[in-house]
């Protein structure tokens, strides 16, 4: 049968049996047993008084708890026994079974053994070491171990620090690419304001021209209207007559008629109906440099406005309306009317 510890049956002998701890004020009874002062004390509370031992039932006065300064000092030593013991005389640790000192190290079993358990059964077949020994040669790995982590943590480190560098990078092209697109449609703005004034300004003129042109037009024609109702309601009124009034002066009546024509031809504003061609011309460019879609109707006519192909076409006077008034080389027209000045 393997011996008691000593430390351990000391620590037995110096615990209360009520709280089973290390005495605290230790007072002892009648009988001789002693127990913590705060738990006998809760023990009379309890049994109203009447105090018997709790380990012995002896009775026991009430007010007969002497403090027991002896034990008290026992295991105050105790307690400092026990810490040197832990720490052992060299600092070395102690093994709870046999209170010798733990030198050596079980790799099987990675426990602290003493030379006692070295011996034993359990130990006897298993690899062991010095405990410096085998620390110094754990603490190469731990150290090699610590080396590759430490490794791995630069490494994310700096891929962290890249990943962060690379997302700066990017915000900054991004808003530098930002500015470009806002500063570049704002020109193109800009731009499409000064060519909007510049074509409705241009427009202005044709317009002016075409306007006086149609007021002078209207004003010519309104003065041969009139003078041909007031013929007109002459002929009227002649054929009215009896046939004797109405024969005479007949013939020069007839001849006024007859020879009646529009001497002066007036021409839609040649210039004003240019520059409206120009400046649609103008406008068709425009739209292409900027990538605008053509209409609905240059869709259905397969090609922008302003781009056909030209023929090489001559028109017949012969066969020409009576109203239009051909160039010299019959390549062109133009509408045009007579009226007398």
């Amino acid at each position: 049968m393997a011996a008691l510890n000593p430390v351990q049956h000391l620590q037995d002998e110096l615990t209360c049996s009520i709280c089973c701890e290390v005495f605290q004020h230790p007072v002892i009874l009648d009988c001789g047993h002693s127990f913590c002062r705060a738990c006998i004390t809760q023990c009379r509370e309890e049994a109203n008084a009447h105090v018997s031992c709790p380990q012995c039932r002896s009775p026991s006065s009430q007010n007969n708890f002497r403090p027991n300064w002896q034990l008290a000092n026992v295991v105050e030593k105790a307690k400092q026994l026990n810490e040197q013991v832990a720490k052992g005389a060299e600092g070395e640790q102690v093994c709870e079974e046999h209170g010798e000192a733990l030198k050596l190290f079980c790799e099987a079993d990675q426990k602290l053994l003493c030379m006692i358990c070295r011996e034993s059964q359990t130990h006897r077949a298993h690899a062991v070491a010095p405990i410096q020994e085998a620390a110094e040669q754990y603490k190469d790995l731990i150290h090699t171990q610590l080396r590759i982590l430490r490794g791995d943590r630069e490494k994310l480190e700096e891929q962290k620090m890249n990943r962060s560098q690379e997302h700066q990078d990017y915000q900054e092209k991004s808003k530098t690419e930002r500015q470009k697109i806002v500063s570049e449609f704002e020109r193109l703005r800009q731009l499409m304001k000064e060519q909007e004034c510049l074509l409705l300004a241009r427009l202005d003129e044709p317009d002016r021209m075409i306007k006086k042109s149609q007021k002078e037009t209207v004003t010519k024609l309104s003065q041969e209207i009139s003078l041909l109702d007031s013929l007109i309601f002459e002929m009227e009124g002649k054929c009215q007559q009896p046939s004797s009034d109405f024969l005479q002066d007949i013939r020069s009546t007839l001849t006024r008629c007859m020879k009646r024509k529009l001497q002066h031809v007036v021409e839609m504003c040649p210039e004003g109906e240019k520059n409206r061609s120009d400046i649609s011309e103008q406008n068709q460019k425009l739209k292409k440099m900027l990538g605008i879609p053509p209409s609905d109707l240059e869709k259905d006519r397969g090609e922008p406005q302003g781009s056909y192909s030209k023929e090489n076409v001559a028109m017949d006077p012969d066969t020409a309306h009576c109203q239009l008034v051909l160039s010299e080389d019959r390549k062109s027209d133009h509408e045009a009317l007579t009226v007398k000045s």
